[in-house]
């Protein structure tokens, strides 16, 4: 049995259910239900929907309900607005800590108790990433004789003409120095 479906339907959504999300099979059983037929057997044919799932939706149609998602619900957010800003300050005020110890320093402000996974996802969505070191190998006896033999080649050198600048960053063990 076939349906006639109007023209401005898209007609993927109505061949294609295979690989269809289910939001898009509701929108489908919707469109179908309101405006084409309120047969049982030709929308489950044409919505592709588990046998269960279609008739709750359908139930749903039968009273005069929608199946499109109710909006905010869902459990709240646990931190709202001002309380993530803070959060956000703190890691980047201390760009070395981890997320165990930005959520220390954020209860001793805050009353809100929260769990490491929370401060990560709230902290990854403000565009904070975990970030480790370059791993390089480590100073070995030889590169520090070499060292202390380039220090020595210039401890004679006049350096009254030179401007030396100290803005370099060394990493040993994964401590700034």
């Amino acid at each position: 049995m076939f349906c006639k479906i109007p023209w401005h339907f898209p007609r993927k959504l109505v061949y294609t259910h295979k690989h269809r999300k289910m939001s898009d099979r509701r929108f489908v059983l919707e469109f179908l239900y309101k405006n084409v037929t309120q047969d049982k057997d030709v929308l489950l044919k044409s919505s592709g929907m588990p046998l269960r799932t279609f008739y709750r939706n359908y139930a749903i149609l039968r009273t005069g309900g929608s199946l499109e998602r109710k909006r905010g619900s869902g459990r709240p957010l646990k931190i709202q607005g001002n309380q993530k800003k803070r959060l956000v300050q703190i890691a980047l005020k201390n760009p070395t800590y981890s997320t165990e110890n930005v959520k220390k320093q954020f209860l001793e402000i805050s009353d809100t108790n929260l769990s490491t996974s929370t401060v990560y996802r709230a902290l990854s969505k403000s565009g904070i990433r975990k970030k480790l070191p370059k791993v390089v190998p480590n100073i070995t006896p030889v590169h520090e004789l070499k060292r202390a033999e380039f220090a020595q080649n210039w401890l004679d050198y006049d350096f009254k003409d030179v401007f030396l600048t100290d803005e370099c960053i060394f990493q040993l063990y994964r401590n700034k120095i």
